[in-house]
């Protein structure tokens, strides 16, 4: 099964089984099966607000936007927001709880389109690692265009390739990640190299990149970054 295949399938089938009244659980933004703390969530939006420096004439495009969980915490700080993911039931569930100003679009973030210079931030939360290294390649130059000049995109949560093993860190977790990735239904999916994808983001015309370490805190700092480029 194709890398976007699978993940389509996973997701849609996740979805189908978890109810939009544990929306931390239904986006998988948990930690041991368990949703995160007040405090903890609120420290993750803070952390996102600071690096996308979001102005009240802003137009956001939130990709993978899931069911509108931090959408909706970023919203009243812009002026709109598109956000786009491919499972349908998200984005009717995002527009159950978001503001007015964002608009969800059911769509492919691999097939789907913008005109140039159509964003002054694009945020891409948590999903980078299911997009194979290709699909990361073609997307990267396809977001360079959507932003408007002095525009910022900001991937999070990005599997660290260094420290897979912070993660996969029993005898046990080892077994299952090679058991996973021989039968095509990968753990975690993607893993990331930090200079790979700096190289990538000046391959695709982006004036600088900046790898950003989570604070010590987050969940999952441990093996995942941020990485943030400016046009």
């Amino acid at each position: 099964m194709h890398n976007d295949d699978y993940w389509k399938h996973y997701w849609q089938q996740h979805v189908a089984q978890t109810s939009s009244d544990q929306p931390f659980h239904q986006v998988l933004r948990t930690l041991n099966k368990q949703a995160p703390e007040p405090w903890q969530f609120s420290a993750l939006i803070t952390h996102l607000k600071a690096l996308l420096q979001l102005e009240s004439q802003h137009v956001l495009l939130d990709l993978c936007c899931g069911n509108g969980l931090i959408t909706s915490e970023l919203a009243p700080t812009c002026r709109q927001v598109l956000g786009v993911d491919f499972c349908e039931q998200l984005i009717t569930d995002m527009a159950k709880h978001c503001p007015v100003n964002v608009i969800g679009i059911a769509a492919d973030v691999n097939t789907v389109s913008f005109k140039p210079e159509s964003f002054d931030r694009v945020l891409f939360s948590a999903a980078l690692q299911h997009f194979s290294p290709t699909e990361t390649i073609a997307l990267l130059n396809r977001l360079r265009h959507w932003l408007k000049p002095n525009g910022v995109l900001l991937i999070t949560d990005i599997p660290d390739q260094q420290r897979m093993w912070n993660f996969f860190n029993s005898d046990e977790r080892e077994v299952n990640y090679f058991a996973n990735e021989l039968a095509g239904t990968p753990i975690i999916g993607s893993w990331y190299d930090k200079q790979w994808l700096v190289k990538l983001a000046k391959f695709s015309d982006f004036s600088d990149a900046e790898v950003v370490n989570q604070p010590d805190d987050f969940p999952y700092a441990h093996y995942r970054f941020d990485l943030l480029c400016r046009v």
